[in-house]
């Protein structure tokens, strides 16, 4: 829970313009932020039995950390903000899909970084991680997400 704090303090750091303008750290704050990590979407996925929006890497690991608890009982596979059942037994498959709406709005928003460069919020992460000048703090140690074709 303290990791959790820290992120969002290091993310409402940069939305108080110290090195970012144009996004609000914390789901409560920017309809973009994700609720378990405070940044930006990062590959935006919803539940789809609730809707809720996540970071694709944050739910991939809230819910691999939720099968690792349980030994792997897929009725621990819920959403962690509303606890809305993911795993369809029928279908053998977790309910999420790429929230591809919110992923064209984030490519329509625009950000100021501090070093001057105005991205898309949808390009963000991307840019603090290249802009050591930025962000120096918040993408040490493994940071990068990982991406494959589908939902694991």
């Amino acid at each position: 829970m303290a990791a959790h704090k820290q992120r969002i303090s290091e993310w409402s750091d940069l939305s108080e313009g110290i090195s970012v303008e144009g996004f609000r750290a914390g789901a409560d704050q920017d309809e973009f932020a994700c609720p378990l990590c405070a940044g930006p979407l990062e590959a935006a996925t919803a539940c789809t039995p609730c809707k809720h929006l996540f970071c694709r890497a944050c739910l991939e690991d809230a819910l691999d950390a939720a099968a690792a608890r349980t030994g792997g009982d897929p009725k621990s596979l819920c959403c962690p903000l509303c606890r809305s059942l993911l795993f369809d037994a029928k279908l053998d498959k977790i309910l999420v899909e790429a929230a591809t709406n919110v992923r064209k709005r984030m490519r329509k928003r625009k950000c100021s970084c501090r070093c001057g460069e105005e991205v898309l919020l949808s390009s963000l992460r991307a840019h603090l991680r290249q802009c050591g000048s930025a962000a120096p703090e918040l993408f040490k140690g493994d940071e990068k997400k990982r991406f494959g074709h589908s939902f694991q």
